[in-house]
């Protein structure tokens, strides 16, 4: 039975997900930096106009472990099977906790289905999909392990490790404080119950500030509330935003409402006020940001699955069976119909090592050999990560790595480098004659397939048309930038008299 459950859901995983993440080569390029010359990284090492612009390395434990990952132990083969183990380990833990509430096999598959398939939105070789699998083990010491002291342990120890693979999971520590609140619940003396609380709250925020950069190390999350990097960047966009295909993942939410409702005077009095709250807060981060989906998946399976526990007594066995089995299919078309429908995931999955014709290698090796001796590079920012790693003497404009940091007062990096795109040509020049730029690689903008354009009409209800770069039809178009290298993906332009 598990197996049946678990090799479509990988197929799905395996269409839609184990995408490669574009910023992979500058995780690579700080975390060999890194080892080098045993120092933390600061600045934007292999950057050439905002080389000097400050930014610790929020991933840097991460990065060491790619680096030494791809050295010594089989490359891109070696980092797949990391993250496959990581996936794996995250189906344990969901079922080890769906178990804990639901006993009939069909009930335990069908709330692993809503908790595990909107990962694929993160999947892949990314070191954002550790928040997920650190907050899926902070509801296993929650549920598991029912000393406070233990407990206080356990979460001082996953802080610290996960806090220092990823800055980001300092978000997840609401789900600790509001969690922990059932102390307050018990008999005791209100002085000792205020006691353990301190405890719990103490060990699971001392060992955020236990790294390399101590307060500096979260100077960037006020980065990310610029307005402008979450309109941007695919990952912050609102689930809202994208095609139909895409909100059939979310089929869970209203599925669990309508349990809910159904079972409101026998399940209400069940959740808490501190049950609620974490419900709203990681439901509306889920809902804001794409990126934010899964841990809010993965949150509400303990209360999904107390839902499906009652549920499940009232309907007959064939009935149940039914509804998981049609569950699990209907989210796993919804997510392969997205990789084909959404144009954004294929152009990013695209970028990455694995397909040599999609990459810009040999107008990278061109460039290293024939650039100019003056002036600086601009790059295409999904390329950034791949040059940052395989050309390394070649200093880029922009990458993955801070596109948020604000460099000119309230303007972001990333604000700058769309400028470079601008409808107005007039623009473009100000921009190039601003920031000196010599020489340029460009992204061929790439028609999508027939086949493709005719699914998003009829799954989003909109007709898509062609991408454009309006960067590449002003140089291909102006006589003071030469084309020296072209190729069906990109080209490469030098201003004349470079």
């Amino acid at each position: 039975m598990i197996i049946l459950f678990l090799a479509p859901l990988f197929a799905s995983l395996f269409l839609t997900g184990f995408m490669l993440d574009p910023d992979l080569g500058w995780h690579l390029r700080l975390g060999q930096q890194i080892v080098e010359t045993r120092q933390a990284v600061t600045q934007f090492i292999g950057y050439n106009y905002y080389s000097s612009a400050i930014r610790p390395d929020h991933e840097w434990l991460s990065n060491i472990i790619f680096y030494e990952i791809n050295k010594h132990l089989g490359g891109y083969l070696g980092l797949n099977i990391l993250f496959g183990l990581l996936l794996l380990l995250s189906f344990y833990l969901v079922y080890v906790l769906a178990a804990k509430y639901l006993k009939a096999k069909r009930t335990i598959f069908f709330a692993m289905t809503f908790s595990l398939l909107p990962l694929a939105f993160i999947y892949g070789v990314r070191v954002q999909f550790l928040l997920p699998l650190g907050a899926l083990l902070l509801l296993i010491i929650k549920n598991f392990v029912p000393s406070i002291k233990k407990r206080a342990l356990f979460y001082f120890l996953t802080t610290l490790l996960f806090n220092n693979l990823h800055g980001g999971f300092v978000t997840l520590l609401p789900i600790v404080f509001l969690l922990e609140l059932d102390i307050f619940q018990n008999k005791e003396p209100l002085k000792k119950r205020f006691y353990k609380y301190a405890l719990i709250g103490i060990s699971a925020l001392l060992p955020v500030f236990i790294n390399p950069y101590g307060l500096d190390y979260f100077k960037l999350i006020f980065d990310y509330s610029n307005n402008y990097y979450t309109e941007h960047i695919t990952e912050w966009f609102p689930i809202n935003s994208f095609p139909i295909a895409v909100k059939l993942l979310c089929a869970f939410l209203p599925l669990s409402i309508i349990i809910f409702s159904l079972l409101v005077n026998k399940y209400y009095r069940r959740l808490k006020y501190y049950d609620w709250l974490l419900l709203l807060l990681y439901g509306y981060l889920g809902i804001k940001h794409t990126r934010q989906f899964p841990v809010f998946a993965l949150i509400s399976l303990p209360y999904l699955s107390g839902s499906l526990l009652i549920v499940s007594k009232e309907l007959k066995t064939k009935a149940a069976s039914f509804l998981a089995v049609f569950a699990c299919l209907l989210l796993i078309l919804s997510l392969t119909t997205y990789e084909l429908v959404w144009p954004q995931a294929i152009n990013l999955k695209n970028t990455g090592f694995k397909d040599k014709s999609l990459l810009p290698e040999n107008a990278a090796e061109f460039i290293e050999k024939n650039r100019p001796q003056e002036g600086n590079f601009l790059n295409p920012y999904n390329w950034g990560g791949y040059l940052s790693w395989k050309f390394q003497d070649l200093a880029l404009f922009i990458d993955g790595r801070g596109p948020e940091k604000k460099v000119e007062g309230k303007t972001t990096i990333l604000e700058i480098y769309m400028r470079f795109f601008s409808k107005d040509q007039k623009e473009i020049k100000e921009n190039l004659d601003k920031h000196s730029i010599y020489y340029v690689l460009v992204q061929k903008p790439q028609p999508f397939p027939a086949l493709e354009k005719k699914l998003w009409q009829i799954l989003s209800g909109n007709t898509i048309n062609d991408p454009k770069n309006n960067l590449y039809n002003y140089l291909k178009n102006n006589p003071d930038w030469n084309c020296a290298y072209d190729d069906p993906i990109s080209a490469v332009y030098f201003k004349n008299g470079s």
